[in-house]
């Protein structure tokens, strides 16, 4: 997306009201340059006669900086910088630079890594000291056929990629505020290749799974061979007959275009082939971004780089695009560069304020301790935007990206300040179905009961990497809700029973306990005891059981949880309930923190408020759609 016709009219004047005088707010839009790419060698629609967007005068970027905008990202594509072998041409990122920091702005160039230049794909390579002497597209298993992006296990990508970012170096130097880790995505992110064709060529594309190189099945090999070490153990897990290493392959179901419904799973051993597969797709391109994020290093220290991981589609995307965000925050939040403790600011995609969706990440960035920009990805009307910011809010977000300030820049630069890096208090927590995503179910209907709870609660979304990582202990968490989940991994029903013994409360919604993944239901039914038990006492803690699939508007549902969160005394003393701020399904979302409380109205009628928090009673009138920020003495 890009606001090439906007940037060409300064808007200072219009907006003169909400100026901040120049001083620089953690605001940044994009994208520039767009059109450029589009009608270069690898664009959509090429055309050797475009003479390139025009780049507007310092004067232009300064309006932009006179409303606090940070920076405006330009879009950077290795094949339109090198549209011949060797031969690099930067002198329209040279001449963005410098009118945008003419301007006051920052230059930070987006950067397009993984669709190579057109000469690449015609079988033609420099003939440079040190440069690779091949390349490897990534291959469909679906089809066996390749699309134009480079294969991330062919270890000679990250020299390809290394190239880029020492000639951009060279080049642009000191120019750059901050750039990104280039991933292979559409738009650079944590995704796996998707059909998007209106910006690059890319070839043949599908949302599928993209590991149908030789180098990914070597790869996929050897991580088999990690894990389970000797081959006779490998076969009884996955009840396979392999008689040596080289002939462990993909799940075949993904060639036969046959993928299984989690429900459709009900052999364990073929369960946990597919989880083992899923698993190492889902890593491996994380263990790429990581290992770029170290190659970027390089040349430009790690407070200067951010990286879009992808989003999460309001919830969590499809499993084959292979953004598992959580992953994403885990290994960024582990990788040490050098002597800082600087870590890589993560952007993700789809912040359109879903609670379930936004927390999914904001949880595990927080926990990780990795900071955090949100990106909408655009499509936000004013409602919508201001439920963004009050998520974004809640998250603990510490910068806001925006393609529509055309739209929302009055309510950026009002709101602006809530992003401090401190996210909401709240002791509770929606179970995320990690397995039954992985093995391909639907949890929709948890995300859609996760989001109606809002209403009455604030929470943090425990996915099951955070739990086995001692989420629920570290975290503090006192409520855990489970709205899905009939497999599970056994490391997490330890935790989560070992948590409730400690004094937990578990409330969940499911028709029977769940069994683990090799089919054993022990520990589920140890969990949730028989049918007839409601209330369950397990250790100091709580289990409270209806059993019913979970769905937005169930009363009963509702009041369980209510009284789990703020009553648990009721059901068994000595439990403590929690202040009740909100508690009240008014359509009004609630959350507090240690010197504010914010109030969001979703519904579509203004609402007179009363909430109760460090002893004050507030109320307040919040119009429809709107955003109320209450200080606290």
């Amino acid at each position: 997306m890009t606001n090439a016709a906007f940037l060409l009219v300064p808007f200072a004047i219009a907006l003169a009201a909400v100026s901040c005088d120049g001083h620089d707010l953690p605001i940044v839009t994009g994208n520039f340059s767009v059109l450029w790419i589009q009608h270069s060698p690898i664009g959509a629609y090429p055309d050797p006669a475009f003479s390139g967007e025009p780049v507007p005068p310092a004067e232009n970027w300064a309006a932009y900086h006179a409303l606090g905008v940070k920076a405006y990202e330009d879009y950077v594509a290795w094949g339109a910088v090198e549209r011949e072998p060797g031969k690099w041409d930067w002198s329209r990122q040279l001449e963005v630079a410098e009118k945008q920091r003419a301007g006051g702005l920052e230059y930070d160039p987006y950067l397009w890594i993984h669709n190579p230049p057109l000469w690449m794909r015609q079988g033609k390579l420099p003939h440079e000291p040190g440069t690779p002497d091949h390349f490897t597209m990534m291959k469909c298993l679906e089809h066996g056929e390749q699309t134009y992006t480079l294969s991330i296990w062919d270890p000679a990508t990250l020299d390809w990629f290394e190239r880029f970012y020492r000639q951009m170096h060279h080049a642009l130097g000191l120019l750059i505020g901050r750039t990104y880790v280039g991933l292979v995505g559409p738009f650079g992110e944590g995704n796996y290749p998707l059909p998007v064709f209106d910006w690059l060529n890319i070839g043949h594309c599908h949302e599928g799974y993209w590991c149908g190189d030789p180098y990914a099945l070597k790869a996929f090999q050897a991580s088999c061979k990690k894990r389970y070490k000797r081959l006779d153990r490998l076969n009884h897990s996955w009840g396979t007959k392999f008689e040596a290493w080289n002939e462990v392959g993909f799940p075949a179901e993904i060639k036969d275009g046959k993928i299984l419904r989690a429900e459709e799973r009900v052999d364990p051993k073929a369960r946990r082939r597919w989880l083992d597969f899923v698993q190492w797709y889902h890593q491996s391109i994380i263990d790429f971004a990581v290992e770029v994020t170290r190659v970027a290093s390089k040349y430009f220290p790690v407070e200067r780089l951010k990286m879009k991981p992808g989003g999460s589609a309001g919830g969590v995307n499809p499993i084959a695009w292979g953004t598992y965000c959580p992953g994403y925050a885990r290994s960024v939040g582990n990788l040490k560069l050098g002597d800082t403790e600087d870590k890589v600011r993560l952007q993700p995609a789809d912040c359109h304020g879903k609670p379930f969706g936004d927390r999914w990440y904001g949880t595990a960035y927080r926990f990780y301790g990795v900071p955090f920009s949100t990106e909408p990805a655009g499509g936000l009307d004013r409602r919508s935007f201001l439920r963004r910011v009050f998520m974004d809010a809640c998250n603990g977000a510490t910068e806001m990206f925006s393609y529509e300030l055309d739209k929302h820049m009055a309510d950026a630069i009002k709101w602006i300040h809530l992003y401090r890096g401190q996210p909401s208090i709240t002791d509770v927590a929606i179970y995320c179905p990690t397995t039954w995503y992985w093995l391909n179910g639907d949890i929709w209907p948890a995300i859609h009961t996760a989001d109606w709870l809002r209403d009455i609660t604030d929470f943090e979304v425990a996915d099951e990497l955070l739990i086995k990582d001692g989420y629920l202990k570290k975290s503090n968490t006192r409520v855990l809700v489970w709205l899905m989940g009939p497999v599970v991994e056994r490391e997490v029903l330890e935790r989560i029973i070992e948590w409730v013994h400690a004094g937990g409360i578990l409330v969940a919604s499911v028709p029977e306990p769940p069994m683990d993944v090799e089919g054993r239901s022990d520990l589920g039914i140890y969990l949730f005891g028989s049918a007839h038990d409601q209330f369950r006492t397990l250790g100091k803690g709580l289990v409270v059981w209806r059993r019913s699939e979970p769905k937005p508007g169930d009363e009963g549902l509702r009041d369980l949880v209510y009284a789990a969160i703020y009553h648990p005394e009721k059901m068994k003393p000595g439990l403590r309930g929690a202040a009740e701020v909100d508690g009240k399904e008014d359509g009004v979302w609630t959350a507090v923190f240690n010197d504010i409380l914010l109030l969001y109205n979703t519904s579509e009628e203004p609402k007179d408020v009363e909430r109760t928090w460090k002893g004050q009673t507030i109320t307040r009138h919040v119009g429809a759609g709107s955003l109320v920020e209450v200080k606290i003495e």
